[in-house]
């Protein structure tokens, strides 16, 4: 286990606590079947990047020379991170805009609650083009493999972090906001209604939503969040799986 990994699965325990901290509904019971659907896949994300090992950290160590490769590991992390998090945000908007990539893509706005485990509902093939698109950006730059280990865990917190349910005080959130994607951010982009859906695409900063005019500020009221017409097999693991090839 690399320690990205570990630093990433410290993370999300550290956010599991906070979510557990932050509810509402304690006496309601959880819905079972949405959460084996959403960690379903998640188990099968992760057998999958065991039997395809194509990722960031094995790009670096194959990729001869780079922009990147002279730098101290410190010095790398913050272009690579920008580079990783602009890929991120392009794949994002091509798979709202792609029919074919948007069949894969759903899968993960077809989630009916918003919550930790949201951030671990991908469709594995949409996975693995995400896993192929950082290894490509990763072997241009060729950096040193110390500032990828440190960046795949950034990105890898950050997607637990913007689907956390915790409700931050409005002035701290506000605060975030300048720079990085919040949950209160991230969930309109969740949202069941169109206009909503096709706003803030990043997954680390707001930067590139600013950048390109897909920036949509928080608003005090309840999202609904999910696809109409969807919330019949969004909890059910085999359908996910066979969503994208579902007429």
């Amino acid at each position: 286990m690399t320690i990205s990994v570990i630093f990433a699965l410290t993370a999300f325990a550290l956010l599991l606590a906070a979510e557990e901290q932050h509810r509402t509904d304690r006496e309601a019971l959880p819905d079972l079947r949405r959460l084996s659907t959403n960690w379903g896949l998640a188990l099968a994300n992760w057998l999958l990047g065991a039997l395809v090992p194509l990722g960031a950290l094995a790009a670096a160590l194959a990729a001869p020379s780079g922009p990147l490769t002279a730098m101290p590991a410190w010095l790398a992390v913050p272009p690579l991170l920008l580079a990783r998090s602009l890929g991120t945000y392009g794949l994002h908007r091509l798979s709202h805009a792609v029919p074919a990539l948007w069949r894969l893509h759903r899968v993960h706005h077809a989630d009916t609650g918003f919550d930790l485990s949201t951030g671990l509902r991908n469709h594995p093939i949409e996975m693995l083009l995400a896993t192929l698109l950082a290894a490509g950006i990763t072997g241009l730059l060729a950096p040193p493999p110390a500032a990828v280990v440190v960046v795949d865990a950034m990105i890898l917190a950050a997607a637990f972090w913007t689907h956390a349910a915790i409700a931050l005080p409005p002035r701290a959130a506000a605060l975030l906001e300048r720079v990085i994607i919040t949950p209160r951010l991230h969930i309109i982009h969740h949202s069941r209604d169109a206009a909503d859906h096709d706003r803030n695409f990043g997954d680390t900063f707001v930067l590139w939503d600013r950048l390109f005019g897909t920036f949509k500020p928080a608003r005090e009221q309840t999202i609904r969040v999910g696809l109409d017409g969807e919330d019949a097999c969004a909890r059910s693991l085999w359908s996910q799986l066979a969503m994208p090839f579902r007429r």
